[in-house]
């Protein structure tokens, strides 16, 4: 909570310093499932990638990216329902590549779409809201994002689930 705040106060200043380098998304998003995965989770992660290559090389930050990876795999977590997949898709196109992460949790209201990217703000605030956080993690991972260049794309409907995505350019030797 406490790293999140300081990332959040350097975002809001214009500050937020990305660290690009190479590296390989599909490990790092191996990675943030598994942490996930040995914590006894309800729900199980799928990832499913549209391609036969064992590696795609990114030029990004990778800290924040799988820190990004990981909010929204916590987010998905926390809005499913019971015995619930969630999916984290690669789309693999020659020159970038598009990351989707989708629930089949309780779904966004289409007016509240904007709303869930507001710092310190939760959709639910009612003192019996069964989601816990302070409404920083959409807030700052839009930040990282779009430091990277990209934005997110967000689909939801109520009662059916929601799905995030983002894209990164791949590094084209």
């Amino acid at each position: 909570l406490i790293e999140d705040l300081i990332m959040f106060t350097f975002a809001e200043h214009e500050q937020i310093v990305i660290s690009k380098h190479e590296f390989d998304l599909i490990s790092t998003i191996q990675e943030a499932i598994s942490i996930f995965q040995n914590n006894l989770l309800p729900v199980k992660i799928a990832f499913n990638k549209n391609t036969a290559d064992l590696s795609i090389i990114v030029m990004a930050d990778q800290k924040k990216i799988q820190w990004v990876i990981n909010q929204l795999i916590e987010n998905a977590i926390k809005f499913s329902k019971g015995d619930s997949i969630i999916e984290i898709n690669l789309d693999n196109q020659p020159d970038y590549v598009k990351i989707s992460i989708l629930d089949n949790g309780i779904g966004i209201p289409q007016d509240k779409l904007t709303e869930i990217f507001e710092p310190f703000h939760q959709l639910d605030s009612s003192s019996t809201r069964k989601a816990g956080g302070i409404g920083l993690g959409l807030a700052l991972a839009k930040k990282i994002i779009e430091a990277h260049g990209s934005r997110f794309v967000v689909k939801s409907k109520i009662n059916v689930g929601s799905q995030f995505d983002f894209s990164l350019r791949k590094l084209i030797k």
